[in-house]
């Protein structure tokens, strides 16, 4: 995934399939949306040279997408620890 066209050819087969991914463990399409579009343009970035570019991706986008979990829960905790009874309303939200 080193040129334009490489990764061009890569999203187009393999955003929905990566979106369904990201949708299953955030439980939300548009953070889901987000989170592939982050790695997509980390990889814009810094080119990844990878023979299995269908893996890495799948594996980009669980980890970002965990990622973002685990800083949703830091941010309710630490929210908890600032106002409790605000954490049972954004929760409910």
């Amino acid at each position: 995934m080193t040129t334009s066209t490489e990764l061009e050819t890569v999203y187009m087969s393999c955003h929905r399939r990566l979106v369904r991914i990201a949708a299953t463990l955030l439980g939300d399409t548009d953070d889901a949306r987000d989170t592939v579009q982050d790695v997509f343009l980390n990889i814009i970035e810094k080119p990844v040279a990878t023979d299995k570019p269908e893996a890495y991706l799948t594996m980009a986008v669980r980890n970002r997408a965990l990622d973002r979990l685990r800083s949703l829960s830091r941010d309710v905790r630490e929210l908890n620890a600032c106002c409790p009874s605000m954490t049972t309303f954004c929760c409910l939200w």
